[in-house]
């Protein structure tokens, strides 16, 4: 990825973070936080499986993406580099980003 395309995106996840509703950011990072206490590896289906219904609930769900950016960059967790299949249905068996604790 090129900086200018990297630029453009950490814009973007930063727009949807800055316009996100304060109750749906909290909803995120609460159900982030649980799932980062249990330690050890994590992809984005583990965040949403603790959501539940408010996941679906959710004005924007690219938010979910702008606060692992933001916790990344925070040094709060680290992409593995690997992925695996998700195991949401609507995802169709894409891969998806694993995660690590920092």
């Amino acid at each position: 990825m090129t900086t200018e395309a990297m630029r453009d995106r950490d814009q973007a996840l930063a727009q949807v973070a800055g316009n996100a509703h304060q109750d749906d950011r909290e909803s995120v990072e609460r159900a982030l936080d649980a799932v980062v206490s249990r330690g050890g590896r994590f992809t984005t289906d583990a965040v949403i499986a603790e959501m539940g219904d408010l996941y679906r609930g959710l004005r924007e769900p690219r938010l979910l993406g702008a606060i692992l950016q933001a916790w990344r960059s925070a040094g709060r967790i680290i992409p593995t580099g690997e992925y695996q299949r998700s195991t949401r249905r609507e995802c169709h068996a894409r891969p998806v980003m694993v995660w690590r604790v920092a």
